[in-house]
């Protein structure tokens, strides 16, 4: 594994427990959430601008992603 990939997977690792942490902290956990939905449709409309559209192959992935994602916000809310 190259050194860029490690960086970028040890920084998905601690915005992951920053998201944990910010969602756990405020007593209002429906605006947490809201807020951490906010930054994810800010940074993927960012990057459905600069990067390139997804092949059609990839699609059903994305989608079942984007499913799995949901989920777990909502769980975490809860």
């Amino acid at each position: 594994m190259s050194g860029a990939v490690l960086l970028i997977v040890l920084g998905a690792a601690l915005l992951h427990g920053i998201w944990n942490a910010i969602a756990k902290a405020l007593p209002a956990r429906l605006v947490s959430s809201a807020l951490i939905g906010l930054v994810y449709l800010i940074v993927g409309g960012i990057g459905c601008i600069f990067l390139p559209f997804p092949p059609a192959a990839a699609w059903p992935y994305i989608l079942v992603s984007a499913a799995v994602q949901t989920l777990y916000l909502v769980l975490l809310t809860a």
